[in-house]
């Protein structure tokens, strides 16, 4: 769906960009994870047509259209969401009808504030008007950059469905995000950015491992129902239900000393690449 080349971007002597190389595939959420300060937003500023690259390329596939936001989304405060959705659309649309914009007002769940003026709307009704005007122009590709940052949890928790709903209706969406937390919970792959690059991307197969734990005994000798690993020295256990695989434990008869949760793999690497000690793919 789209390609992304070597993208590079120096404001005046700093390097903010170095050679930045992805793809993203159709019906795929993938997600940009850095730290803030680490590049995101100049990289979805190019990519929404803000900045032009110094050098690389944006390639997307013929007759597809790119659209999103970059940081808190900018409406004429004196209008409420219906007169901004008739401004901001109005090259687009010759006329667009009360039903159209209602449906997807509902859809992102401000339709019963949209007779507000906009200059009182929190920042995440900003977020979810803006949402609201991308669904309505419908693109291919949706570009989000910190989309989650001032959303209460429920905000949030309907944001993350309805990036899934994009997805099963063909869309692809481009994240960034400095959460851990959140890159695990709604991308499909994530690449790490840091100091200018993307150093690693990762899938959800391989960072996916939220029901691992390290179990902390007096004995290796475990019974054959248990699926385990030795690490380091260490035991990895998987199990749905841990206390209830800790109660069978004891009942076997192994000691259990401590119990911790396994660090993802997705965190291991973004704290090695952050802390300096990551390699380039």
């Amino acid at each position: 769906m789209i390609d992304i080349k070597n993208i590079k971007k120096k404001f005046k002597e700093k390097e903010v960009l170095k050679g930045i190389n992805f793809d993203v595939k159709e019906e795929e959420k993938f997600v940009i994870l850095g730290e803030n300060g680490a590049g995101k937003s100049t990289l979805f500023y190019i990519l929404t047509k803000v900045y032009n690259p110094d050098e690389g390329e944006i390639k997307i596939k013929k007759g597809k259209k790119l659209l999103g936001f970059v940081e808190e989304p900018q409406f004429m405060k004196n209008m409420n969401a219906y007169e901004n959705i008739k401004y901001i659309t109005s090259s687009i649309y010759k006329k667009i009808n009360k039903e159209s914009m209602d449906k997807y007002l509902k859809i992102t769940g401000i339709q019963q504030h949209a007779k507000k003026k906009v200059g009182k709307y929190s920042t995440g009704m900003k977020k979810r008007l803006a949402v609201s005007i991308l669904l309505l122009i419908d693109p291919d590709i949706y570009i989000f950059d910190e989309p989650t940052e001032g959303l209460d949890p429920i905000e949030r928790k309907n944001f993350i469905k309805l990036m899934e709903d994009l997805k099963e209706r063909g869309k692809s969406i481009i994240i960034s995000t400095h959460v851990l937390s959140e890159a695990k919970e709604m991308a499909d792959r994530v690449g790490i950015l840091h100091d200018g690059k993307i150093k690693k991307i990762l899938s959800k197969d391989e960072f996916k491992k939220n029901d691992e734990y390290i179990i902390y005994t007096e004995t290796q000798k475990y019974p054959e129902w248990l699926e385990y690993k030795i690490e380091e020295g260490k035991t990895i256990i998987k199990s749905n239900n841990i206390i209830q695989t800790l109660k069978k434990l004891t009942q076997y008869g192994v000691r259990i000393k401590d119990i911790e949760k396994n660090t993802s793999i997705l965190e291991k690497t973004f704290i090695k690449i952050s802390s300096g000690d990551g390699k380039n793919d």
